[in-house]
């Protein structure tokens, strides 16, 4: 028998499923985040083998029948001192099976797309691309860091939010409905009062931040043309990710590209805008087809 196992390891939570030879799931869990920067590498390895174990226990299987495991893991990339341990903690807990680890990035393209050449633009917290051309070539683009870059995510809208609040506040900026919800929403006796509460409660935390991103929404379809406008923004960030996701790649005209994460619940607002970027610079946009989930049983049974 031979079996495959996909886990996509969010930094919120891990799924992780069990799939046979024509693709169909057998099992499927669920633990907390494998994110090691946020909770080490014990944590991890306790997760990981827990949700091994459980997909081992719902499938009736043992590791043996396993052909393949592919992790999509949170940093996985990024830093070469910590992808070595990780790969080191995937070894000594799966040694006699073949793996594979990428970026958690990488499994949402391979679900998006279903591993066909193209881009999957991941805009949720942060905003990240990850691209292939079908022969087994991926690359990424973006997803730097808040700091300085996260152009087009959530947390990004998050922060150009806190800005035109400032600008409403000051009369720099027609006062709209952003003005007002966020006014309600941190219960500001005067207008200044928003510094003491940005630093105190929501600049700490980038989560945060990025939640900041549903009041602009609300605004939006309110009205608030300047709410409205940080999406055609967003939106131009994203498909300049795309173009450059593309150019590593080099794949042809009408190469398609999909989006995923939180970003997608602003609907046509980021649709719309990101749909005519991408048409201009020769791309055509897709929606998703399958979950990171899915994409990482994909990304196993091609291994």
């Amino acid at each position: 028998m031979s079996l495959f196992i996909g886990i996509d390891g969010g930094g919120t939570k891990t799924a992780a499923a069990i799939a046979d030879s024509s693709g169909a799931i057998l099992s499927q869990t669920a633990v907390e985040s494998v994110s090691y920067r946020e909770h080490g590498f014990e944590a991890v390895e306790e997760r990981l083998l827990r949700a091994v174990e459980q997909l081992l226990h719902g499938s009736g299987a043992s590791m043996a029948d396993v052909a393949c495991l592919a992790f999509g893991a949170p940093i996985y990339g990024e830093n070469s001192q910590g992808d070595r341990k990780l790969e080191a903690l995937a070894e000594k807990l799966f040694p006699h099976t073949r793996r594979i680890l990428v970026n958690d990035g990488a499994v949402a393209y391979y679900g998006a797309l279903s591993g066909r050449p193209g881009v999957n633009l991941v805009a949720g917290t942060g905003a990240i691309a990850f691209g292939g051309d079908g022969k087994g070539r991926i690359c990424r683009c973006g997803g730097w860091t808040e700091q300085f870059s996260d152009e087009g995510s959530c947390y990004w809208i998050g922060r150009q939010a806190m800005g035109l609040f400032c600008k409403q506040a000051d009369g720099r900026a027609p006062k709209g409905a952003l003005y007002a919800l966020f006014r309600e929403r941190f219960d500001l006796a005067g207008d200044m009062d928003f510094i003491e509460r940005m630093e105190r409660d929501v600049l700490p935390v980038r989560s945060r931040v990025a939640q900041l991103q549903q009041l602009v929404l609300q605004a939006a379809r309110m009205g608030d043309g300047a709410a409205a406008a940080l999406y055609d923004r967003a939106a131009e960030e994203l498909a300049e990710l795309a173009q450059g996701t593309r150019a590593q790649l080099d794949l042809p005209e009408g190469a398609e590209v999909s989006l995923t994460g939180g970003l997608l619940h602003a609907g046509d607002l980021i649709l719309e805008p990101l749909c005519r970027r991408l048409a201009r610079l020769g791309l055509r946009y897709t929606p998703a087809e399958h979950s990171p989930l899915e994409g990482a049983v994909l990304l196993a049974m091609r291994g």
